[in-house]
Protein backbone atom coordinates (compact mmCIF):
# COMPACT_ATOMS: atom_id res chain seq x y z
CA UNK A 1 0.00 0.00 0.00
CA UNK A 2 2.48 2.38 0.86
CA UNK A 3 4.31 1.94 -2.58
CA UNK A 4 1.37 2.36 -4.44
CA UNK A 5 0.59 6.11 -2.50
CA UNK A 6 4.17 6.63 -3.31
CA UNK A 7 3.98 6.12 -7.15
CA UNK A 8 0.64 8.39 -7.60
CA UNK A 9 1.97 10.88 -5.29
CA UNK A 10 4.84 11.22 -7.58
CA UNK A 11 2.44 11.07 -10.79
CA UNK A 12 0.48 13.89 -9.06
CA UNK A 13 3.07 15.68 -8.07
CA UNK A 14 5.04 15.50 -11.64
CA UNK A 15 1.80 16.13 -13.97
CA UNK A 16 1.69 19.69 -11.63
CA UNK A 17 4.23 20.61 -12.89
CA UNK A 18 4.75 19.36 -16.38
CA UNK A 19 1.22 19.73 -17.42
CA UNK A 20 0.17 22.90 -16.58
CA UNK A 21 -3.43 23.92 -17.70
CA UNK A 22 -5.12 27.53 -18.30
CA UNK A 23 -7.01 28.50 -15.13
CA UNK A 24 -10.31 28.12 -15.26
CA UNK A 25 -10.34 26.22 -18.13
CA UNK A 26 -14.13 24.71 -18.06
CA UNK A 27 -15.18 28.56 -17.56
CA UNK A 28 -17.27 26.68 -14.56
CA UNK A 29 -15.90 29.59 -12.08
CA UNK A 30 -17.52 33.45 -12.35
CA UNK A 31 -17.59 36.26 -9.92
CA UNK A 32 -20.70 37.46 -8.59
CA UNK A 33 -21.28 40.20 -11.43
CA UNK A 34 -20.89 37.71 -14.00
CA UNK A 35 -19.04 40.23 -16.53
CA UNK A 36 -16.18 37.46 -17.10
CA UNK A 37 -15.19 33.92 -16.22
CA UNK A 38 -12.66 33.92 -13.57
CA UNK A 39 -9.03 34.57 -14.21
CA UNK A 40 -10.05 35.31 -17.76
CA UNK A 41 -11.43 39.02 -19.44
CA UNK A 42 -14.24 40.49 -21.84
CA UNK A 43 -15.19 43.30 -23.05
CA UNK A 44 -17.18 44.15 -20.11
CA UNK A 45 -15.03 43.55 -17.65
CA UNK A 46 -12.10 45.75 -19.22
CA UNK A 47 -14.50 48.44 -20.06
CA UNK A 48 -15.75 48.33 -15.90
CA UNK A 49 -12.15 48.15 -14.98
CA UNK A 50 -10.77 51.15 -17.28
CA UNK A 51 -13.17 53.39 -15.64
CA UNK A 52 -17.37 53.91 -15.17
CA UNK A 53 -17.76 55.90 -18.54
CA UNK A 54 -16.58 52.53 -20.12
CA UNK A 55 -19.01 50.47 -18.52
CA UNK A 56 -21.83 52.87 -18.65
CA UNK A 57 -21.49 52.97 -22.48
CA UNK A 58 -21.86 48.86 -22.43
CA UNK A 59 -25.29 49.40 -21.27
CA UNK A 60 -27.82 47.34 -23.45
CA UNK A 61 -25.39 45.82 -24.92
CA UNK A 62 -23.86 42.00 -24.10
CA UNK A 63 -20.71 41.07 -25.85
CA UNK A 64 -20.45 38.25 -23.10
CA UNK A 65 -22.84 35.80 -21.41
CA UNK A 66 -22.44 33.02 -19.33
CA UNK A 67 -24.06 29.94 -20.92
CA UNK A 68 -25.74 27.65 -18.44
CA UNK A 69 -28.19 26.23 -20.89
CA UNK A 70 -28.26 22.30 -21.73
CA UNK A 71 -26.75 22.48 -25.32
CA UNK A 72 -24.61 25.76 -24.82
CA UNK A 73 -21.70 23.86 -23.27
CA UNK A 74 -19.89 20.55 -23.18
CA UNK A 75 -18.31 19.70 -20.12
CA UNK A 76 -19.29 20.95 -16.28
CA UNK A 77 -22.49 22.78 -16.34
CA UNK A 78 -21.03 26.21 -17.80
CA UNK A 79 -19.23 27.77 -20.57
CA UNK A 80 -19.02 31.21 -22.03
CA UNK A 81 -19.77 32.50 -25.58
CA UNK A 82 -18.89 36.22 -26.95
CA UNK A 83 -20.87 38.06 -29.56
CA UNK A 84 -19.62 41.21 -32.10
CA UNK A 85 -21.81 44.14 -31.87
CA UNK A 86 -21.22 48.15 -32.47
CA UNK A 87 -20.18 50.59 -29.55
CA UNK A 88 -21.39 54.62 -29.53
CA UNK A 89 -18.17 55.68 -28.43
CA UNK A 90 -19.16 59.60 -29.01
CA UNK A 91 -18.91 60.15 -25.61
CA UNK A 92 -14.60 59.27 -26.03
CA UNK A 93 -14.64 61.28 -28.84
CA UNK A 94 -14.49 58.36 -31.07
CA UNK A 95 -18.00 57.84 -32.82
CA UNK A 96 -19.84 54.66 -33.54
CA UNK A 97 -17.08 51.41 -33.88
CA UNK A 98 -17.68 47.79 -35.06
CA UNK A 99 -16.45 46.08 -31.68
CA UNK A 100 -16.11 41.92 -31.88
CA UNK A 101 -16.44 39.91 -28.93
CA UNK A 102 -13.30 39.33 -26.65
CA UNK A 103 -12.01 36.80 -24.53
CA UNK A 104 -8.65 36.72 -23.27
CA UNK A 105 -6.80 34.74 -20.54
CA UNK A 106 -5.65 37.14 -17.79
CA UNK A 107 -6.27 41.18 -18.43
CA UNK A 108 -7.55 43.15 -21.56
CA UNK A 109 -6.61 46.80 -21.41
CA UNK A 110 -8.71 49.18 -22.76
CA UNK A 111 -6.93 52.86 -23.88
CA UNK A 112 -9.85 55.36 -23.70
CA UNK A 113 -7.01 57.24 -25.29
CA UNK A 114 -8.23 56.07 -28.82
CA UNK A 115 -5.41 53.52 -28.82
CA UNK A 116 -7.73 50.34 -28.67
CA UNK A 117 -6.88 47.18 -26.25
CA UNK A 118 -4.06 45.35 -25.17
CA UNK A 119 -3.25 42.08 -23.86
CA UNK A 120 -1.21 40.92 -20.64
CA UNK A 121 -0.40 37.46 -20.42
CA UNK A 122 -0.95 35.31 -17.23
CA UNK A 123 1.88 33.47 -15.77
CA UNK A 124 2.82 30.12 -17.10
CA UNK A 125 5.89 27.62 -17.25
CA UNK A 126 4.71 24.60 -19.20
CA UNK A 127 5.83 23.17 -22.24
CA UNK A 128 2.77 21.68 -24.08
CA UNK A 129 2.77 20.73 -27.76
CA UNK A 130 -0.74 21.33 -28.69
CA UNK A 131 -3.96 23.31 -27.15
CA UNK A 132 -7.49 21.77 -27.66
CA UNK A 133 -10.64 23.51 -26.93
CA UNK A 134 -14.24 22.73 -27.95
CA UNK A 135 -16.38 26.20 -29.73
CA UNK A 136 -19.49 26.27 -32.04
CA UNK A 137 -19.89 29.59 -33.92
CA UNK A 138 -22.67 31.13 -35.84
CA UNK A 139 -21.57 33.83 -38.31
CA UNK A 140 -23.24 36.83 -39.86
CA UNK A 141 -22.09 36.63 -43.57
CA UNK A 142 -19.05 35.18 -44.10
CA UNK A 143 -16.96 36.54 -40.86
CA UNK A 144 -15.01 34.44 -38.91
CA UNK A 145 -14.22 34.15 -35.76
CA UNK A 146 -10.30 34.05 -34.24
CA UNK A 147 -7.96 31.87 -31.78
CA UNK A 148 -4.48 32.35 -30.91
CA UNK A 149 -2.16 31.48 -28.05
CA UNK A 150 1.51 32.44 -27.48
CA UNK A 151 3.95 30.81 -24.80
CA UNK A 152 6.46 33.90 -24.34
CA UNK A 153 9.85 34.51 -21.93
CA UNK A 154 10.80 38.07 -20.92
CA UNK A 155 14.34 39.15 -22.05
CA UNK A 156 16.35 41.12 -19.50
CA UNK A 157 18.47 42.20 -22.09
CA UNK A 158 15.88 43.62 -24.93
CA UNK A 159 13.23 44.23 -21.81
CA UNK A 160 10.94 43.06 -23.22
CA UNK A 161 8.82 39.92 -24.04
CA UNK A 162 9.65 37.00 -26.81
CA UNK A 163 7.29 34.37 -28.07
CA UNK A 164 8.64 31.03 -27.66
CA UNK A 165 5.97 29.14 -29.32
CA UNK A 166 2.73 29.80 -30.75
CA UNK A 167 -0.80 28.41 -32.82
CA UNK A 168 -3.28 30.05 -34.20
CA UNK A 169 -6.81 29.54 -36.07
CA UNK A 170 -9.96 30.67 -37.79
CA UNK A 171 -12.71 29.16 -37.19
CA UNK A 172 -15.50 28.88 -39.24
CA UNK A 173 -19.54 27.91 -39.26
CA UNK A 174 -20.10 24.99 -37.17
CA UNK A 175 -23.85 24.78 -38.57
CA UNK A 176 -24.44 25.22 -34.58
CA UNK A 177 -23.01 22.07 -33.46
CA UNK A 178 -20.37 21.85 -31.29
CA UNK A 179 -16.43 20.71 -32.93
CA UNK A 180 -13.52 20.31 -30.92
CA UNK A 181 -10.14 21.79 -32.37
CA UNK A 182 -6.57 20.81 -31.56
CA UNK A 183 -3.68 22.72 -32.79
CA UNK A 184 -0.34 22.32 -32.64
CA UNK A 185 2.65 25.02 -31.33
CA UNK A 186 4.77 25.45 -33.02
CA UNK A 187 8.26 26.45 -30.98
CA UNK A 188 10.67 29.01 -32.34
CA UNK A 189 13.72 26.90 -33.33
CA UNK A 190 16.76 29.44 -31.82
CA UNK A 191 14.73 30.28 -28.63
CA UNK A 192 11.83 27.36 -28.25
CA UNK A 193 13.79 25.54 -26.06
CA UNK A 194 13.80 27.99 -23.14
CA UNK A 195 10.99 27.91 -20.52
CA UNK A 196 8.31 30.14 -20.36
CA UNK A 197 7.11 32.24 -17.85
CA UNK A 198 3.53 33.59 -19.73
CA UNK A 199 1.01 32.47 -21.40
CA UNK A 200 -1.14 34.54 -24.10
CA UNK A 201 -4.95 33.05 -24.74
CA UNK A 202 -7.31 34.73 -26.68
CA UNK A 203 -10.86 34.41 -28.76
CA UNK A 204 -12.24 36.88 -31.54
CA UNK A 205 -16.06 36.47 -32.47
CA UNK A 206 -15.05 38.20 -36.01
CA UNK A 207 -12.38 38.64 -38.69
CA UNK A 208 -11.48 41.02 -41.39
CA UNK A 209 -14.95 40.76 -42.37
CA UNK A 210 -16.34 41.17 -38.71
CA UNK A 211 -20.60 41.80 -38.52
CA UNK A 212 -22.79 42.34 -36.15
CA UNK A 213 -24.24 39.48 -33.94
CA UNK A 214 -21.86 36.46 -35.32
CA UNK A 215 -21.53 33.95 -32.09
CA UNK A 216 -18.87 32.25 -30.71
CA UNK A 217 -19.09 30.12 -27.61
CA UNK A 218 -16.01 28.54 -26.13
CA UNK A 219 -15.51 25.35 -23.88
CA UNK A 220 -12.85 23.11 -22.42
CA UNK A 221 -9.74 24.63 -23.13
CA UNK A 222 -6.69 22.53 -22.47
CA UNK A 223 -3.25 21.82 -23.49
CA UNK A 224 -2.28 18.67 -24.37
CA UNK A 225 1.71 16.74 -23.58
CA UNK A 226 3.02 14.74 -25.38
CA UNK A 227 7.16 14.98 -24.87
CA UNK A 228 8.70 12.72 -22.46
CA UNK A 229 8.24 14.93 -19.43
CA UNK A 230 4.52 15.70 -19.70
CA UNK A 231 2.95 12.90 -17.71
CA UNK A 232 -0.83 13.27 -18.28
Amino acid sequence: MKKVFTMFTFVAIATTIFAQQPPNNGFESWPANNRNPTSWSTIESAAFEASPLAGALLTGKKFSSKETTAGNYVQGSTAVSIQSDSLDLSALGQGVRFIPGLLFLSKIVISLSGAGFGFEGAPFTGKPDFVKFAYKYTPVGIDTANFFTGLSKYNTTLDSSEFIAGAGEQLFSTGGNWDTLSLPLDYDLLIGGLTPDSVTMGFFSSGQNGQKGSKLWVDNVRFVYSNPNGVV
